[in-house]
């Protein structure tokens, strides 16, 4: 377990190092210039333009300022923002709430639907429901998130006006965007527990315990559901990723100042800091996730071991 860990360090370590470098690349090579954008459409002098580049640190060479980046990493700053001027944590920190009210809202539309619909799905396998379920699995998978979300606003909000169309509020605010962002991952999670539910369902010490005269219910949920969860477990760790991308659109759509609106905010304006240290904070929320869903397989299935 003590080798697991120290892996796992590792590979932490390394993905935010590649986040960091390629995000920091992708950033100075492309067209665009931060002081410009800071500056707008007011006439500057050569000389004021050089200080404000001085003064950003763009006029040092990029191999500098990257090693500048790094050492401001080793001393968990992020740096500042060049258009907020504040500190790039501060920033994370003020909206992170809004992104992880959402995420956990949709990861619930996710989970509560998902895998009900795709257990009872492998249980009545051939059926009517399973065919429902399957072609609306099917179409959540092929529908994107912000026209679910555009659609969602038309119905529920400006043809009903049950929910709010956008912004920050109660938990109602969260409602419309939570379903829009859960969707696609509730028609993965179904498809998937039901294909692994299938294939436990077959397997002979199924068969034993419906001979044994079992309660059908016991023997779906207690012997086949237990031992089916492990691949949907490594499913969810992944959709995560999923989501966290997903939330810089449906952010947008409904109007939520979160990390993923945030991302966009710097992207549009040339903030390198800020997209710099919200893109890294995106990857370690996401190997983290990852990491503890790998902690979980040892107490789902006890016969699973992390050794060298």
């Amino acid at each position: 377990m003590a080798r697991f860990f120290l892996q796992r360090l590792v590979s932490l370590i390394a993905v935010l190092m590649g986040t960091a470098v390629l995000v920091f690349s992708m950033l100075h090579l492309t067209p665009g210039d931060p002081a410009r954008v800071l500056l707008g459409n007011r006439p500057v002098s050569a000389q004021a333009y050089e200080r404000l580049r001085a003064d950003l640190g763009l006029d040092e060479p990029l191999l500098t300022q990257f090693g500048q980046f790094v050492a401001r990493l080793a001393r968990g700053d992020l740096g500042t923002s060049y258009f907020t001027k504040r500190p790039v944590t501060t920033e994370v920190a003020s909206r992170f709430p809004i992104t992880f009210g959402l995420m956990v809202g949709a990861m619930l539309v996710a989970l509560l639907i998902g895998i009900p619909a795709g257990v009872i799905s492998a249980a009545r396998f051939g059926g009517t429901f399973d065919f429902v379920v399957m072609s609306l699995a099917m179409l959540g998978v092929s529908m994107p998130g912000f026209w679910v979300g555009l659609m969602l606003i038309l119905t529920f909000s400006v043809n009903l006006g049950w929910l709010p169309v956008a912004g920050v509020g109660g938990v109602q605010y969260y409602v419309l965007p939570a379903i829009a962002l859960g969707t696609g991952s509730a028609a993965v999670l179904a498809r998937l527990t039901r294909s692994s539910m299938l294939d436990v369902l077959h397997t002979d010490y199924i068969r034993t315990a419906r001979a044994k005269g079992l309660w059908p219910r016991r023997v779906l949920i207690a012997h086949a559901f237990k031992n089916a969860f492990i691949p949907v477990l490594t499913i969810i760790g992944l959709q995560v990723g999923g989501l966290l991308a997903g939330a810089v659109v449906i952010e947008t759509v409904f109007a939520l100042p979160g990390l993923g609106r945030l991302l966009v905010q710097g992207v549009s304006s040339r903030d390198y800091p800020l997209v710099q240290g919200v893109a890294l904070i995106v990857a370690a929320i996401y190997v983290l996730v990852n990491f503890t869903v790998d902690l979980l397989y040892t107490f789902i299935n006890p016969r699973i071991r992390y050794v060298s």
